[in-house]
């Protein structure tokens, strides 16, 4: 067992984190989208995270993309201020790239 838990690029030792990624790699394929999501601009690589189960699509600027309960690919967001996590549709954030939450307590 190792120390480490967010890997890139290497495949993931775990057979649910592997299907995981070809999922998101047949959705990328298929177009499977969320409607303002732009994959063409994403130059991709791909991340897992062995504490949450995450498996996810970035591109060089770190923004992220998962599966979402429709099979879509979606943007993941974190907020820069509490680190609250979640899809595009139920997080919105400001242009301070805060949540809902952060935004109120300003």
């Amino acid at each position: 067992m190792t120390n480490e838990t967010y890997f890139e690029g290497t495949l993931p030792s775990h057979r649910r984190e592997r299907d995981l990624l070809i999922e998101l790699l047949q959705a990328d394929r298929g177009n499977r989208v969320v409607d303002d999501l732009d994959l063409d601009s994403f130059t991709m690589a791909w991340g897992f995270n062995a504490n949450s189960g995450n498996v996810w699509l970035s591109d060089e600027d770190l923004n992220c993309v998962m599966l979402n309960s429709d099979d879509k690919l979606e943007n993941w967001l974190n907020c820069s201020n509490c680190s609250h996590e979640g899809f595009k549709s139920e997080m919105p954030l400001n242009d301070n790239q805060e949540c809902k939450d952060c935004e109120d307590k300003n």
